[in-house]
């Protein structure tokens, strides 16, 4: 057939599309969160002093902090109504919302939408299996 580098992915389709792999053919057009999602979310790290997330988030439009690990792995999610109202000295993994729900890149917007919208929520992370930040969905972005 004339290709050259040819791989089997061993672990199948599925695990391919929830890693956000590059996709072909009528997926492409699927219309998934990943197609949507801001890449260019803040991150902060469980050991740093809120103040400090403070300064960094003043100029952007951003409601919460994404807390990773070395690896982007996430470990939770600082809101921004706690670094503002909290000392500025304290780390962020005390007032962290630890271990929030994720969410797959393969997931369709549609059913992303229904989701968001019937349990309220505004913003969703979106990460690969083993849990590494790929960025933050907003609600409004959906609609």
């Amino acid at each position: 057939m004339g290709f050259e580098i040819v791989c089997d992915y061993v672990a199948g389709k599925q695990d391919w599309l929830a890693f956000g792999l590059p996709i072909e053919g009528h997926l492409r057009h699927a219309g998934t969160v990943s197609q949507i999602a801001q890449q260019d979310v803040p991150v902060c790290d469980p050991s740093e002093a809120l103040g400090a997330v403070q300064e960094r988030a003043r100029g952007g439009d951003w409601e919460s902090c994404v807390v990773v690990n070395t690896e982007r792995v996430v470990l939770g999610l600082l809101r921004k109504d706690l670094w503002e109202s909290t000392g500025s000295n304290i780390p962020v993994e005390q007032v962290m919302d630890a271990a929030p729900s994720t969410f797959r890149p393969h997931v369709k917007q549609q059913e992303m939408a229904s989701y968001m919208q019937k349990n309220n929520m505004q913003t969703a992370l979106i990460t690969t299996p083993d849990g590494k930040l790929l960025g933050l969905l907003r609600r409004r972005d959906l609609e």
